[in-house]
C-alpha cells in the first residue's frame, strides 16, 4: 500500500513513462526465455499500456474519484493501518504516515476555516479573502 500511494503521489509526474518503463524491465527480465514472437516486445508493450492505463482508470472509476489523487488518501491511511509497527517499515512511514500528518493538517486548518468564517460570516479573522 505505501508503495501504490507513493506511485499515486508522483502520477502527474510520472504517468507517461510508466508503462514504458514496465516494458523495458520486462524485456530486460528473461531476455533469452522469451518466446518467438514477443522477442521486440510490441506485444509486451501493448499489454503494459493497456493494463496501466485501464487497470488503473479502473481503480479510480471504482473508488468514486474523478481525480487518481483523491485515491491517495484512503490508501494512506488502508497502508498505516494495515501496517502492523510502522517504525520497522520506512515505506509506511515515508510515503504513508508523514504526508498525512503534514498535509492532514493543512486540510483539518482549511476545514476549520471553512466553518468558522461560515458561523462567524461577519468576523475578519475567518475571512477566506
Amino acid at each position: 500500500m505505501a508503495q501504490f500511494a507513493f506511485a499515486l503521489s508522483r502520477y502527474e509526474q510520472f504517468k507517461n513513462t510508466i508503462a514504458p518503463t514496465a516494458v523495458r524491465a520486462l524485456l530486460l527480465r528473461d531476455a533469452a526465455s522469451r518466446p518467438e514472437g514477443l522477442e521486440h516486445g510490441e506485444p509486451i508493450g501493448i499489454a503494459a499500456h493497456a493494463t496501466w492505463r485501464y487497470l488503473f482508470e479502473g481503480l479510480v472509476v471504482a473508488s468514486g474519484a474523478c481525480d487518481p489523487q483523491a485515491l491517495i488518501w484512503s490508501i494512506r491511511v488502508i497502508g498505516v493501518l494495515m501496517c502492523p509497527d510502522a517504525s520497522r517499515h520506512q515505506a509506511v512511514r515515508e510515503h504513508c504516515l508523514a504526508p498525512i500528518i503534514r498535509e492532514g493538517r493543512t486540510e483539518v486548518r482549511e476545514e476549520v476555516r471553512d466553518r468558522l468564517s461560515g458561523a462567524f460570516p461577519e468576523d475578519p479573522r475567518f475571512s477566506r479573502s
